[in-house]
Order: C-alpha cells, then sequence, then structure tokens
C-alpha cells in the first residue's frame, strides 16, 4: 500500500535533518580578532610615537642652541669642580698665561673683541665706566681679541690706546673661542661667581645694562 503525500514529505524532511551537520562555531581568538580591531591601535601607536619623538627632538634641539648661545659651561674638571673653560691657559699682555679659574669668588665680565672693531672700540669706554662702578676685589673685566691672526704686540698697542682700562687683556686661542664663541663683536659673557656662563650680550652694550645683570650676581 502505497504512502500519501504527507508521509513522503514528511520522511525526506527527516532524511535532509539526519544528513546536515551543526554549524561549527569560530575558534576563540577568530572571534576575538573579528571583535577587537588591530590595524588602528597600530596606527594609533606609531602616531603617538612619531609624536614624542618629535618633541625630545625639539628639546635636544632647544638644549643644544641654548648652549651654543651661551657658550654652555662644559664638564665640570675633576678636581676643582669649576667649568672646563675656566682652566684654558691664553696669553696675556702683562701677566703671562692666565686662565678665568683665578678669578673664581668673583663675577667675571669677559669681554671678546677684536683690534680692528670699531665697535669693540667704543665698547672700551662702557668698561671703563663699569669699571669705576664696582670695587675689583668682587668683579674684573678681562678682555680677550677672539682673532687668531692677530697678535700679543697688537693687543697690547690696542689697550695702550686706552689708559683707564685696567684691567687685563689677552689674545685668545682654539679652546677658549670653542667655549665663548663671538660670530659677532664685541661679545659679552658675564660669568657668575663660579665661573658659569649667566648671560650673553651680542653687539655694543651700556654699561649700565651689565651692571644691572652684575649686581644680580654678587
Amino acid at each position: 500500500m502505497g504512502r500519501s503525500y504527507s508521509e513522503k514529505m514528511k520522511a525526506r524532511s527527516e532524511k535532509v535533518s539526519g544528513n546536515s551537520r551543526p554549524r561549527r562555531r569560530p575558534k576563540k581568538a577568530n572571534r576575538d580578532r573579528e571583535g577587537f580591531p588591530v590595524a588602528p591601535i597600530v596606527v594609533i601607536s606609531i602616531i603617538l610615537l612619531l609624536i614624542v619623538s618629535t618633541i625630545v627632538m625639539f628639546i635636544v634641539q632647544n638644549t643644544k642652541d641654548e648652549d651654543d648661545r651661551t657658550g654652555g659651561d662644559g664638564p665640570d674638571d675633576e678636581t676643582t669642580g669649576h667649568p672646563a673653560q675656566t682652566l684654558i691657559g691664553i696669553e696675556s699682555v702683562d701677566r703671562g698665561v692666565i686662565t678665568l679659574e683665578e678669578h673664581i669668588g668673583k663675577v667675571v665680565v669677559l669681554d671678546m673683541f677684536a683690534t680692528w672693531c670699531s665697535p669693540c672700540r667704543q665698547q672700551m669706554y662702557e668698561l671703563i665706566d663699569l669699571q669705576s662702578m664696582f670695587p675689583r676685589s668682587q668683579v674684573v673685566i678681562v678682555s680677550v681679541d677672539t682673532d687668531l691672526s692677530e697678535t700679543l704686540s697688537q693687543v697690547r698697542d690696542f689697550k695702550d690706546g686706552y689708559t683707564e682700562a685696567e684691567w687685563t687683556f689677552a689674545v685668545s686661542n682654539a679652546d677658549l673661542n670653542s667655549y665663548f664663541p663671538a660670530s659677532s663683536i664685541p661679545t659679552l659673557y658675564i660669568l657668575d661667581r663660579n665661573g658659569r656662563t649667566a648671560s650673553t650680550h651680542v653687539g655694543l652694550t651700556s654699561a649700565e645694562d651689565i651692571a644691572s645683570e652684575v649686581r644680580d650676581l654678587l
């Protein structure tokens, strides 16, 4: 006896259901990867790294520029604890080889000049006025010819033209110029009582402007 149409359809449905397999659930790692956007995180990390690197380079460059502007302090000498540049010997007009170390404990006005420089000649009169404002036990002036082609004899002749300039004149050398660069002269470095650069003035500077800073260091 044949089966009815409904019985045939039921049997076919049971056969199909029996052969079908349950859908496989994705592995946990795959599910996590689908729900966690990795690529945007990598891009953001790279951008943050570039920002941090740029900031660090900016700080380092600013620090270098500041050292170049002020001449830097350089490493301290292990024996004296004073900046290394204070130990550099330079030939003076009247006292042979001198160093800035001998002025530790005083404020030093370091005048970088050249005998052929017209503004440097005007600066001498400002320094003469400055000299009268402070006792030499507290403030000293040292004028150093930064032009390495000039001789001690030339500096001596230059000094003789300013009879009231009763401070030390000397010729520079490559070592001192590296610590106290003077791309434009006159250039004045004001050193504190520890021999460290407190400020720098490029160009003709009045005695009163220098004195104002010196007073703050005494």
